[in-house]
């Protein structure tokens, strides 16, 4: 699960160009506009690499149900 945090759920630091994987995790919701303004990564700057989300978790993990490394 990746929500709840204080600004951002994930947040690009300025050297990470290389694209991430975040797909199938619990976000706290399943609407993409709301999981997306939640990250920052290159759609808000040019030049970090960008956060793929989709398909995301239709509800939490148990506990223990992760994915082994999403």
């Amino acid at each position: 699960d990746i929500y709840g945090n204080e600004k951002y759920d994930v947040k690009l630091g300025n050297r990470q160009r290389e694209n991430l994987d975040y797909s199938g995790n619990w976000w706290g919701t399943t609407d993409l506009n709301v999981i997306e303004e939640r990250i920052f990564d290159g759609r808000d700057e040019p030049g970090l690499g960008v956060v793929a989300v989709s398909p995301v978790s239709e509800s939490p993990w148990r506990e223990g149900g992760g994915t082994g490394g999403n």
